[in-house]
């Protein structure tokens, strides 16, 4: 008996890692062990991990859709599905199963059958919790609905893949989103700005006037402050403060001769942008109105000199972003 078909009569290995497994050791990791599976030198293996804050693209995903793409790395992940937010708080199952052998109720070679079983699995978990779970024609994953209010969320991503009958990738469970997350971005974002402001401006103070006044600090919020999309919380309402606070601190610093102003750019052409697949980024610069391409340095540059070099723009918010208007998804 080859050691796949005893772990299919046996059960498989089950494994599950402490802190946060970076995605691309995830791959790899399944990837050898999906080959031994099919060699039939090693267990099948269910595989229990959480990953630190990223979005996987499944080979249904759509460019468009992903909300702020250059907030959080971005991983092709070969397997079926869409956009699947991975983070802290997220239970995530890597399910290597030789699917030439029958496991319980699902048959042998049925990838259909497999899936079932796999929201199967995660309904019956849910409800060892009184969590009631639920199916939905026409769309893969586990959802719960809140019946006083009307309204329901997915709590269960179902995304697979099969290499020469063994599977692999499998199901993301939200068991308990980490709201560090939220508090992150916003400290990254709010506080960080306020604390870079307040540090420069005192800097600044200490000045002799130049040309009537000591100094200028551009900031960077986001076009997404006030074209926040669907799970941007975090995101948006810290952008949306950077914007908020621009002419209150323009009103505090006008005593002492310093202006600020504050850019909000729409899709630009960073560093983590340009790492994401071309077919992402082309997609997305086609969804700007004019002209149809990714923002430059160059011209973010640009506009910071002008708010340089014109002492009349103080207070200001300005857009930079082709015209863009985000949809809400």
């Amino acid at each position: 008996m080859t050691s796949a078909a005893a772990s299919a009569e046996l059960g498989p290995e089950w494994r599950i890692s402490d802190g946060l497994v970076e995605y691309p050791t995830a791959l790899a990791v399944m990837a050898e062990r999906v080959e031994a599976i099919r060699r039939g030198e090693a267990e099948e293996l269910v595989w229990l991990v959480e990953h630190p804050p990223l979005y996987t693209a499944g080979t249904s995903a759509r460019p468009e859709e992903l909300q702020q793409p250059q907030l959080l790395p971005i991983f092709a992940a070969g397997r079926g599905g869409q956009w699947t937010y991975h983070g802290p708080g997220q239970r995530t199952g890597y399910v290597m199963l030789d699917l030439t052998s029958r496991h319980g109720t699902v048959a042998a070679r049925d990838i259909r059958a497999y899936v079932a079983g796999l929201e199967e699995w995660l309904i019956r978990a849910l409800d060892q919790f009184g969590v009631r779970g639920e199916r939905r024609a026409g769309r893969i994953g586990i959802w719960v609905t809140d019946h006083a209010r009307g309204t329901e969320s997915k709590i269960g991503a179902i995304g697979v893949r099969v290499t020469r009958w063994v599977s692999w990738h499998g199901v993301a469970l939200n068991v308990d989103p980490n709201l560090a997350h939220f508090a992150g971005i916003v400290k990254l974002n709010l506080f960080g700005t306020f604390m870079c402001v307040a540090e420069s401006a005192a800097g600044m103070a200490a000045l002799a006037l130049l040309d009537g006044e000591r100094g200028v600090i551009v900031n960077t919020a986001s076009a997404a402050a006030q074209d926040g999309q669907v799970g941007q919380v975090s995101y948006a309402a810290s952008k949306a403060a950077i914007v908020g606070m621009t002419l209150p601190i323009a009103r505090d610093l006008s005593s002492e001769g310093i202006r600020i102003n504050t850019i909000m750019p729409g899709i630009f052409a960073t560093p983590p942008m340009m790492a994401a697949p071309e077919a992402m980024r082309d997609a997305l610069a086609a969804s700007v109105p004019f002209p149809k391409r990714l923002g430059i340095p160059q011209e973010f540059a640009s506009l910071v000199l002008e708010l340089v070099r014109n002492t009349y723009l103080n207070g200001e918010t300005i857009r930079l972003d082709g015209a863009i208007r985000m949809a809400p998804r």
